[in-house]
This record gives structure tokens, C-alpha cells and sequence, in this order.
């Protein structure tokens, strides 16, 4: 065998061995795609959070339930009485991501849409009574704007809700 045949037949060996079906573990070649969950933009807003009214004390809580929805509570209390209560989610669903109110003078849960990202979160159910807009916005770590918006009486109504976070 002369020396250039088998200096062909070691380059077709490496050839072959480098084009081996065996997976490589070099992590740079390795591409992993990642989805972005719209549940983790809330993440902030989990905890318990407190609104001191002087004779009233509002609360409201929020855990995670899973990883496409939240559930909270909220509480009003006025001395050792408690004088109002609703459940809340936040559920990411195949139709969209929904603030999800349920209270005790309504029959059914209430959906609000989740209908702006930018700077704040604004969920509207335009066929509701009062509220017909929630909007949340977080001003610091532990603090953060609750605001509910609609007509009252005809005429454009709004309540704020500052909260600080006690958890």
C-alpha cells in the first residue's frame, strides 16, 4: 500500500467517525426553545396585600394554582367584622387570559378580558354593570394600584385601591 492510500483511508475513517449518528454533547450546538408563559407577567402580584382605611381594612391575597392560573380573595373588614368577601382568579385560557370575580350579589361569576399589557393590566367586560374595567399596575415591589372603572348613574365612575404588601 503506498503512503498517499493510506493517508486517504485515515481521512475516510475520520471522515466516517465524524459523521457518527451518535448524539454530541456540546451544549453551544444544542437549541432549546423556550415558550413564554403571559402567567408569569403576574408573578408580582402574588401575596397579601393590605389597604388601611382607618375603620376599614381591605385585603387581598393571590397564590398559584397552577401554571395558567392564580387564585385570590378579597376581604373588607371593619373592626372584627367582615363587611365583604370575593373570590378572584386569573385563568390563561384557549380564549385569553380572564380576571375572573366571583361575589355574593351575583349569581354567576363575573369575566373580565384581559384587553392591555402596557405599563399596567386592564381587563373590561363591557356588558357588566359596575365594574366594566380592572386595571392593576404595580408602582414598586410592595406596592402596587388597584382601579375600578364604568358608569354610574350615566356617568363615568372610577374607585382607587392602593395597596402596600404585608406578605
Amino acid at each position: 500500500m503506498t503512503r498517499s492510500m493510506s493517508i486517504c483511508i485515515v481521512c475516510c475513517v475520520c471522515l466516517l467517525a465524524s459523521c457518527s449518528s451518535q448524539p454530541q454533547n456540546d451544549a453551544s450546538k444544542m437549541v432549546k426553545v423556550q415558550q413564554m408563559n403571559p402567567m408569569d407577567d403576574f408573578n408580582w402580584l402574588l401575596g397579601t396585600w393590605q389597604q388601611d382605611l382607618g375603620e376599614e381594612t381591605i385585603y387581598e391575597s393571590w397564590q398559584l394554582e397552577s401554571d395558567k392560573a392564580f387564585v385570590g380573595k378579597g376581604v373588607t373588614v371593619k373592626g372584627l367584622d367582615t363587611t365583604f368577601v370575593e373570590y378572584l382568579r386569573l385563568e390563561n385560557t384557549d380564549s385569553g387570559l380572564f380576571y375572573i370575580a366571583m361575589v355574593s350579589h351575583n349569581p354567576e361569576p363575573t369575566l373580565f378580558r384581559l384587553t392591555s399589557t402596557e405599563g399596567k393590566f386592564v381587563f373590561e367586560n363591557p356588558e357588566h354593570d359596575f365594574p366594566t374595567r380592572i386595571i392593576y399596575r404595580q408602582i414598586s415591589e410592595d406596592s402596587m394600584l388597584a382601579r375600578i372603572e364604568g358608569e354610574r348613574d350615566g356617568q363615568p365612575a372610577g374607585v382607587d385601591y392602593p395597596f402596600k404588601r404585608i406578605k
